[in-house]
């Protein structure tokens, strides 16, 4: 399991019971190979803002504790009228020099353990994909993520020869998605009571009505797999673009956030500068 995941194990068993062993290994690479092309495109286009937000962060703390509080120090000596923002930035900036030392060592480690929490705790994935799912543009992304990682999963399943509703299963416990999850489990059940595959997926509001109904035409035409491998490539393509948005969206949002902040600090030292240029 350490090197194996789930759907790996259970592709193979089953490729090995149907006597199509060399077939599911085959379309198993291919999987791995386009869900690892996609994944270092997602990485590749996050790269550039993430590199933002952090240039950002440091820059606002370098402002604060190294060369905000000289300017501070002369305008208070000055014994003039400051602006209310000049004020409310040298009280941040009293707090962060006091503490400069808790907040410089403290604040990596508070880094480092929220990405442990995050990235390798199950509670902290949960949690971590209910607070970017808050988020409408990233929420549509991972709603499409996760049905286009369903679909490849149970269209693989299915094409070996496993049963149906030990695919869905199994999918299910591969999707990464609680709400997905759920929901392919309520489908087994409603299965198993004598539904059909596009009756049961109609009946969850989570999945799209193109997906319901084109199960459903799969089904009466005997084509399932194949339905669903025809949805996987579109969802492909459908997240490659809604990815391009979303960093069209999220580059000029971080620079309009560095560009307020930046200058907001700026024109909090300026305008007492020209105040005491003024009154000399």
């Amino acid at each position: 399991p350490e090197s194996f995941s789930v759907v790996t194990a259970n592709l193979v068993k089953a490729g090995e019971k149907s006597g199509t062993l060399e077939e599911v290994l085959t379309k198993l690479s291919e999987n791995l190979e386009s869900s690892t092309d996609l994944q270092s495109k997602v990485k590749s286009s996050l790269a550039y803002p993430t590199i933002l937000i952090v240039i950002a962060i440091g820059m606002i703390i370098f402002l604060l504790i190294f060369l905000f509080p000289k300017m501070a120090s002369s305008f208070l000596a000055s014994g003039m009228k400051l602006p209310t923002y000049t004020k409310i930035l040298i009280s941040i900036s009293n707090f962060f020099n006091k503490n400069k030392l808790w907040i410089l060592t403290g604040g990596p480690l508070l880094l480092i353990s929220l990405v442990v929490y995050f990235g390798t705790t199950s509670s902290g994935k949960r949690n971590f994909n209910k607070i970017l799912k808050a988020i409408p543009p990233i929420r549509h992304f991972m709603n499409a993520m996760s049905i286009q990682r369903l679909t490849d999963t149970l269209s693989s399943l299915l094409h070996s020869g496993m049963p149906l509703m030990e695919a869905i299963k199994v999918t299910a416990d591969t999707v990464g998605d609680d709400e997905y999850k759920n929901a392919l489990l309520h489908i087994n059940q409603n299965i198993s009571r004598g539904m059909t595959v596009g009756e049961a997926f109609k009946q969850e509001k989570i999945f799209p009505t193109i997906l319901s109904n084109l199960l459903s035409m799969g089904e009466k035409a005997g084509h399932v797999s194949e339905i669903l491998a025809t949805l996987s490539n579109f969802y492909k393509k459908e997240l490659e673009n809604q990815l391009k948005s979303l960093v069209a969206l999220i580059e000029p949002v971080i620079l309009i956030f560095m560009g307020v902040v930046v200058g907001g600090i700026a024109l909090s030292v300026i305008m007492p500068m020209y105040q005491m240029i003024g009154n000399m």
